[in-house]
Order: structure tokens, then sequence, then C-alpha cells
């Protein structure tokens, strides 16, 4: 499976081997909050991901893809 955005594509998997089931991974952007916005007016059944403020001082969400996989989108850190 994959998904893509903007000529960036991510391929996503499920098949030992691969990766170790349930992984993460770390997406910058940057617009965080505009991506937010546009991910919750899709109005996803089971994918309803709220905004956090991480440590590194930028908003972030997290999906979880179809396989299991954590997505977590955020931005640069602000000083």
């Amino acid at each position: 499976m994959q998904v893509s955005r903007n000529g960036i594509v991510l391929h996503l998997s499920e098949h030992h081997g691969d990766c170790t089931p349930g992984s993460k991974a770390y997406i910058t952007i940057d617009d965080a909050l505009a991506y937010h916005k546009e991910i919750c007016a899709k109005n996803y059944k089971y994918n309803k991901p709220g905004i956090k403020k991480a440590p590194w001082n930028a908003p972030y969400f997290e999906v979880v893809d179809p396989l299991s996989n954590k997505l977590l989108i955020t931005e640069e850190g602000k000083k």
C-alpha cells in the first residue's frame, strides 16, 4: 500500500521483515495545523486525530494507517 502527497510517496507494509508492525514514522511538513484541518474535514469514521504541542514546540498529530502503522505529522521546532 502506498500513500502520496505533493510528490512524496510512503510505502506502507504489514509484511514481516519490512519493519516492526505498528512502527511510527515522523513526517515534517510546513503547516501541520492546515493539514490537520484538511484531514478532519474529511470526517473519517475511525480516524479523528487531536492536535497537540510537541516538546520541540510545534503542533503535531498522529494518524494510524489501515495496516496499523503510526504516522506522526509535525513541523520543525519553533524557537
